[in-house]
């Protein structure tokens, strides 16, 4: 008797709240464009103080879009920025074990292996103004990417997501990642050279063959970890939830011959799981293997303090697509604390040795001084390595008159290598391993035919 006006009452109270929630973008409502914002004024914002005593901004590319980075003619680097692709509901079985994929947005393409690639300058374009007559291209702002790459607290996850933590971070919405259209809408229609290229325009908001999206389906999925790459939307966070917190694997996979990784994951053990988790799946998917050995950035127990701020490693390439196999070399520095460091950084690890140089993510407030020490490190952590290879190398050069000729990159790094770490040949040490890989394969293969046998 009492059970059917309840039941009335709340599906009285649940339909126009589904169909309000409908159309409620989901993205709107969550705190990444809070996020946003505080990155544009710490990095992206420059202001400069008057003698009269007022601000003036100096400095402003929080408008700056991704397609706009490096001009042409611009001697910098080509720049990527990493976000995870969150692929727990994929049917995909590596993408289910995963949970998630490198996104990446750079200058001329935007996309992933999993969804394809599109063009930067088209996509999220928006079609012609009637009245001014213009079109915008390349909606994605620089700090819309670099805040989504560093969305550590989000529903989805990556490779540490399960159904729990999504559904608190939802029901919560504490939802720094985004809800961004998939660059599969953007496939070429009138080309088949390059099916992963995208040209066709397409927009959520202007382009007539896209409905508005049903959000409500979209925050269920974000809710019961189920968010994967077969919709219209995709979700996106931090470049973290890969497993791959320094990047390295779209560089491996692009096979970059010198590969420069600052990692400034949390890690007060200096284990560097990242690193070999990068490694791991270089390996598995491309056949790329990496020889490192970063003993000397583990601290020690009673100090706490490392031997190195960076190790050397070699990366072994293999044939792939016609070109042949080559070598190349990784430099990985780490945030450690050395015996030689300034006294202003063993200064403040002394007064705070349990949260530096490792803080956690869940310490977003920097004071000055906590600022100033993060950012002195990494300066004289590189600052150490650059002075201790130029002495290598111009001691090196100073010991006969041959050696005095330029070198290369790689005979430098090797000699590096080798004076600094002390270690056995990279390339023995590589045919070692594979040796060790061939045999046990054949213990399985005899294995095997025994029980066949």
């Amino acid at each position: 008797m009492v059970l059917a006006p309840f039941v009335n009452y709340n599906m009285d109270a649940i339909f126009p709240f589904c169909a309000e929630a409908a159309h409620i973008n989901a993205n709107g409502i969550s705190p990444h464009y809070f996020y946003r914002d505080r990155l544009n004024e710490t990095f992206l914002k420059t202001e400069l103080s008057t003698s009269e005593g007022e601000k003036v901004v100096v400095r402003d590319h929080s408008e700056l879009k991704i397609h706009e980075i490096n001009p042409d003619n611009c001697s910098a680097p080509y720049h990527l920025t990493v976000c995870a692709l969150n692929l727990a509901g994929s049917w995909r079985l590596q993408n289910k074990d995963r949970q998630s994929r490198h996104f990446l947005f750079s200058k001329h393409y935007t996309g992933s292996k999993t969804t394809g690639y599109a063009e930067t300058r088209k996509y999220r374009t928006k079609q012609r103004n009637e009245e001014t007559n213009k079109e915008e291209f390349g909606l994605t702002k620089y700090s819309r990417a670099i805040a989504i790459s560093g969305a550590a607290f989000a529903s989805a996850v990556g490779h540490v997501s399960f159904f729990a933590l999504t559904f608190l971070m939802t029901i919560l919405n504490v939802r720094l990642g985004l809800w961004m259209v998939t660059p599969k809408k953007y496939k070429n229609k009138t080309s088949k050279a390059d099916p992963m290229l995208s040209t066709e325009l397409h927009d959520l908001r202007a382009a007539k063959s896209f409905f508005s999206p049903f959000w409500l389906s979209y925050l269920w999925d974000e809710a019961t970890n189920n968010v994967s790459e077969r919709r219209d939307l995709i979700n996106i966070s931090d470049g973290g939830h890969t497993g791959d917190n320094g990047a390295i694997y779209p560089l491996l996979e692009r096979r970059c011959k010198l590969i420069i990784v600052g990692d400034a994951s949390a890690d007060p053990k200096g284990s560097c799981t990242d690193l070999y988790r990068a490694i791991r799946m270089a390996r598995t998917d491309l056949g790329v293997d990496v020889i490192i050995d970063t003993d000397n950035l583990e601290p020690d127990k009673k100090t706490g303090l490392s031997k190195k701020h960076y190790a050397i490693g070699k990366i072994f390439y293999p044939e792939a697509d016609g070109s042949k196999g080559f070598t190349g070399w990784l430099v990985y520095l780490k945030p450690t604390i050395t015996k030689a460091d300034r006294g202003e950084i063993k200064g403040y690890y002394a007064s705070h040795p349990k949260m530096y140089p490792h803080p956690t993510t869940a310490d977003q407030w920097f004071d000055e001084w906590q600022f100033e020490a993060q950012r002195l490190l990494g300066e004289e952590s590189a600052k150490v390595m650059l002075t201790e290879w130029l002495g290598i190398i111009k001691g090196k050069q100073d010991k006969s008159s041959k050696d005095r000729e330029d070198k290369s990159l790689e005979e430098n790094l090797k000699k590096i290598s080798e004076s600094l770490f002390n270690k056995p040949d990279f390339d023995k040490r590589f045919k070692e391993l594979m040796e060790k890989a061939s045999l046990h394969q054949e213990d399985i293969t005899a294995s095997q035919d025994e029980k066949e046998d």
